[in-house]
């Protein structure tokens, strides 16, 4: 966690990933920052690619991993309640940069039968890769 880069002040990025309390505190009024962070990766969701059935006795599943490794932090000071003396501290709120995506292919095999398909065996994850648009097989 450790390359900081200053960002422009634009609206905040549709992937809210966690908040947390800096630990320090702040003055009332004082300017809210906004920066990008390095992260280690932090899973955003799951996401179904496809089911092929290759033969009537097996079902192979395919999705895809979401992660981000670059994070959009916006700080802002804030009054925290429970301290008990209401101080004013910073507060963090990590939102997943575009420049950090990363994902990955999870292929699990189901055995089937005449009525359906048991529970699938265990998972084969592949290689992290930059961005989200790749759905290859």
């Amino acid at each position: 966690m450790a390359a900081v880069t200053p960002v422009s002040a634009a609206a905040s990025p549709p992937y809210f990933l966690y908040t947390k309390w800096k630990g320090q505190t702040c003055t009332k009024g004082a300017k809210a920052r906004t920066y990008n962070l390095a992260i280690s990766r932090r899973k955003y969701d799951t996401v179904f690619v496809k089911n092929v059935k290759p033969t009537p006795d097996r079902m192979v599943s395919y999705s895809r991993e979401r992660s981000f490794i670059v994070a959009y932090v916006e700080e802002f000071c804030t009054k925290r309640y429970s301290t008990g003396s209401k101080q004013w501290q910073w507060k963090s709120v990590l939102y997943g940069a575009e420049s950090g995506k990363v994902s990955r292919l999870i292929k699990s095999t189901a055995l089937c039968y005449a009525g359906g398909c048991y529970p699938p065996g265990p998972k084969t994850y592949g290689t992290w890769r930059a961005g989200w648009t790749h759905f290859k097989m």
